[in-house]
């Protein structure tokens, strides 16, 4: 029944063990974090952010490392910024688009020159690094916000 939504509505196909379904966009993310962190690994939570990320970062034995956003920037990640939080133990990027509580969002090439990062491209050859988006996400224009 999901697969099928996501074919009809959004022209995307998935396979029944490509889908996860839960509660709710936090739920996920508890779940996702709690089954893959080990002590110590690293969470990149862009801020402003959503209280609870740090907090699940932290019950889940990682360490939360906090990305200042500035309003000058649109509150969004700057790439410059994103290459310089990147280490070794980087596990997850919690990129919340749009984001609450800034309500900033990004383009889908804003996303791929945040993807594209040299930092990124070795942090996933060496560790996966996982950039989650919204499923509201599905509902946008893919030409103009992820």
């Amino acid at each position: 029944m999901i697969i099928e939504k996501f074919r009809r509505d959004n022209g995307l196909a998935y396979a029944p063990d490509e889908v996860i379904v839960g509660t709710g966009g936090k739920q996920i993310i508890f779940n996702a974090l709690m089954s893959t962190l080990e002590p110590g690994d690293e969470v990149i939570v862009p801020a402003p952010y959503w209280v609870s990320y740090p907090d699940i970062t932290l019950l889940a034995e990682g360490r939360p490392v906090v990305v200042t956003c500035q309003s000058e920037d649109g509150f969004k990640l700057r790439p410059e910024a994103l290459d310089q939080a990147i280490t070794l133990k980087t596990r997850w990027l919690v990129l919340n688009a749009p984001n609450n509580p800034s309500g900033a969002t990004y383009t889908r090439s804003s996303i791929s020159s945040r993807a594209t990062s040299s930092r990124i491209s070795d942090s996933i050859q060496r560790k996966p690094c996982t950039i989650r988006s919204k499923p509201c996400a599905t509902r946008m224009s893919p030409d103009h916000a992820l």
